[in-house]
């Protein structure tokens, strides 16, 4: 809180609530990149049945 009230003092009201409004968008911007490339319980599970039925193909092939 303490930060708040010295960025308030030293830009003014207005002034501090942009910059905050700002920076909280950025951040937020940046976890949602970041969640973006995330892959998902299902991403993984797909990519295992995908996996699994590429090596049961090639399996066959030596057979």
């Amino acid at each position: 809180m303490k930060f708040f009230e010295i960025l308030s003092q030293k830009l003014g009201k207005n002034e501090d609530k942009t910059l905050i409004d700002f920076v909280e968008a950025k951040a937020d911007k940046s976890v949602e990149d970041k969640n973006s490339r995330l892959a998902t319980k299902e991403d993984v599970l797909n990519l295992k049945v995908d996996m699994e039925k590429g090596f049961r193909s090639q399996s066959q092939c030596f057979l």
